[in-house]
């Protein structure tokens, strides 16, 4: 089964960017919710300001339906901090949904993890390589044709087989 990604915009969520680094972190996200609830700015009820000081953005989910489109209306918002008018980017929320999404866990047939193998770490790893492929080409070893050998020094050996 293959896992399916669902993108739609959210019709209760809506983005703002490049809001002024003025205030600290629960002020502006107050700030936030008093400006976004204004009805004469195409605002509505907020449930849930999530603000982050860093990247200087928010998410802010709204109560009813419709008031994400009457805000992305307007290409800026005006947020009023100490009667300064800043203009704040409104634009869409997209929500993302993994459905039908399976992880598969198994034994490989065709694959041999080599461990214990420290003393080897002052050879070449090309060297390991071509010693750990004849070791399991053998027949007397219970081997047969090797496809990859992959070494690393400081990991695993892994032997792939056909």
């Amino acid at each position: 089964m293959i896992s399916q990604v669902h993108i739609e915009v959210s019709k209760i969520k809506v983005n703002v960017t490049e809001i002024p680094d003025e205030l600290p972190e629960s002020q502006m996200r107050d700030k936030l919710e008093l400006s976004f609830c204004k009805s004469r700015n195409g605002g509505g009820e907020v449930e849930c300001v999530e603000y982050d000081k860093q990247t200087r953005s928010a998410v802010i989910t709204f109560v009813e339906t419709g008031v994400v489109d009457n805000i992305l209306k307007m290409e800026d918002y005006p947020l009023y901090i100490n009667q300064n008018c800043h203009r704040v980017v409104v634009s869409p929320y997209i929500e993302k949904h993994v459905k039908k999404f399976q992880v598969f866990s198994g034994i490989s047939k065709r694959t041999v993890l080599l461990t214990g193998m420290e003393g080897l770490q002052m050879m070449d790893e090309e060297i390991i390589e071509d010693l750990i492929n004849i070791h399991f080409q053998r027949e007397k070893n219970g081997g047969g044709e090797v496809d990859v050998v992959k070494c690393s020094l400081d990991q695993p050996y892994i032997a792939y087989f056909q």
